[in-house]
């Protein structure tokens, strides 16, 4: 990663996301190989370089949003003399200073997930470790996460999120990782990752009713086109322009097929993730 930015890690469940965040917070031990944050430092638990926020909500309910980062900060063994300017400057980055005494139970499931975060930069870490910060909570409460993220980020922290949301990933990151099976098969902004997979090409996509029969299934390979998500969409580059597509939907007509939809687009982080994984993110 680089620093002051946004790196969201994009896969779908089961690619490695959590198991990484573990590896780099030393909660998973390495098969090999070293993790390293900032000045080439080596990371310990516990390490002080890092921030960690969770996937799920980790903080006492019956405690005010207050009474939650000072336990943290006790816990993180922070000088008492310093705990409550700490609490104060992260409630005020999380948007929450003005519900800090309110019992965390009572706080919405978008409140409680900023005061996730509070919790994981009370130190200012240089590094935010996020995995999937925003399951479960409505739009305006994801807008407000990714508020917060920004706010970060323009205060030089950088964060390192996973997430299988590609909203998210192009809306937030400055850059993008394309994992799958714990490999990181790409990384790079998302336009240069779409410019790097498509070139100037543009996506076509084909929806079919149902499973395909043989002689339609050599017709789509035969167009470059692979199943993105089971047997009924099919996704490739167009090439050979809109004449193209004309004559593979007669061909595919011919051929028996049960044509929902095809579809001509402008590729996307998930035409780019499965053109790395061969998988659609969603899993």
């Amino acid at each position: 990663m680089q620093s002051h930015e946004i790196f969201a890690l994009l896969g779908p469940n089961g690619a490695g996301k959590t198991t990484l965040v573990r590896a780099i917070t030393g909660r998973a031990p390495l098969d090999e190989g070293t993790v390293r944050v900032t000045s080439g430092t080596d990371t310990e638990p516990g390490e002080a370089l890092l921030g960690i926020v969770p996937q799920s909500i980790a903080l006492f309910p019956h405690l005010t949003a207050r009474e939650n980062l000072e336990v943290f900060a006790r816990l993180a063994a922070m000088p008492r003399h310093a705990i409550a300017a700490a609490v104060s400057t992260a409630l005020d980055r999380v948007e929450l200073s003005d519900r800090a005494d309110e019992r965390t139970a009572l706080l919405s499931g978008g409140m409680q997930r900023r005061l996730n975060i509070a919790a994981g930069i009370l130190h200012d870490p240089p590094l935010l470790l996020l995995d999937e910060p925003t399951v479960g909570v409505d739009v305006m409460a994801r807008e407000a996460v990714h508020r917060v993220l920004r706010t970060l980020r323009a205060d030089g922290m950088s964060t390192l999120l996973t997430t299988h949301d590609l909203d998210q990933a192009a809306a937030l990151a400055d850059r993008v990782g394309v994992l799958s099976h714990g490999r990181l098969l790409a990384a790079d902004t998302p336009a240069r990752l779409i410019a790097d997979a498509f070139g100037d090409d543009r996506e076509l996509v084909v929806r079919l009713h149902g499973a395909p029969a043989d002689g339609v299934l050599h017709l789509l390979e035969d167009a470059g086109l692979r199943p993105t998500h089971g047997e009924t969409i099919w996704s490739g580059h167009l090439r050979g322009g809109l004449e193209r597509v004309a004559e593979l939907e007669q061909s595919l007509d011919r051929a028996g097929a049960h044509l929902d939809e095809v579809v001509i687009r402008e590729p996307s982080l998930r035409s780019v993730f499965f053109h790395h994984a061969g998988e659609d993110v969603a899993g």
